[in-house]
């Protein structure tokens, strides 16, 4: 039985603003990729894992609206 003891860090404050017209967003953590964004492939691999007992996001300000919602309440 694996206990959940890590925190993980996860930085997504780059801009890429090139990639709003190909993505709808320069913020490269909320790009699309098939039916979900970038972040959420990262969060729902830490999830999986068992290992993680807290997830942390440093994002930019103008982003944390749009990630509201993103993360589990924590527990």
């Amino acid at each position: 039985m694996t206990t959940a003891n890590i925190d993980a860090f996860i930085v997504a404050g780059g801009l890429s603003p090139w990639l709003k017209s190909y993505a709808g967003t320069e913020h490269r953590c909320l790009a699309p990729l098939g039916d979900k964004r970038l972040i959420d492939y990262i969060i729902a691999a830490l999830q999986g894992s068992g290992r993680i007992r807290r997830i942390v996001v440093a994002a930019r300000a103008e982003a944390l609206p749009l990630l509201e919602g993103t993360l589990p309440p924590m527990g």
